[in-house]
């Protein structure tokens, strides 16, 4: 095949999977006459929304096109369409650019794309390293547009927070408080 997987091939997919099976749940229900077709329906639905909702999938797709390319099932890789799925394909296209520093096309999706620039918001990026720019660093820049903060008024849940509250409580115990 000369084309890769895409949005839309997968969400296809992902539909006709869930039609199959609800297909084969009313010829089971012919079968079965006590079950409960549609909490069966209702069920099924909701987890395959769950799936897609909470799985990557824009990751899925880059890195799926980026590996096939690399392995040689793909004569090319669209970097433009993988710069259409965001700060997702970063990674992937990290991987690509480092298995083929001449591709132009994969360092423009890099650095000139809405992927790069979605993935990184500042300047951390561009130190000394590949191409001028750290690909680990644009790396977990992407791992952490991805990452969820916790709503927490202080990191005091982790242990290692206790060496900074001993710092602060000697700090304090020294300073001098006045009444207003």
């Amino acid at each position: 095949s000369a084309y890769g997987l895409t949005v839309s091939r997968l969400l296809a997919s992902w539909f006709m999977l869930l039609l199959f099976l609800g297909f084969l749940a009313v010829i089971l229900r012919q079968f079965m006459k006590k079950m409960n077709l549609t909490g069966l329906l209702v069920g099924l639905f909701l987890l395959f929304w769950a799936v897609i909702a909470l799985c990557d999938w824009k990751a899925i797709i880059a890195n799926y096109n980026v590996n096939a390319y690399l392995r040689g099932d793909l004569p090319t890789v669209d970097v433009y369409a993988l710069d259409d799925l965001d700060e997702s394909a970063v990674p992937a296209l990290c991987r690509l650019v480092e298995a083929e520093p001449e591709n132009r096309a994969a360092r423009w999706a890099l650095t000139e794309s809405r992927a790069y620039h979605v993935a990184v918001d500042d300047e951390s990026a561009w130190e000394p390293g590949f191409f001028g720019w750290d690909l680990p660093m644009l790396r977990a820049n992407a791992a952490a547009r991805r990452a969820l903060p916790l709503r927490v008024g202080g990191a005091f849940h982790s242990p290692l927070m206790e060496s900074a509250r001993e710092e602060l409580a000697g700090g304090i115990s020294k300073t001098g408080f006045k009444s207003p």
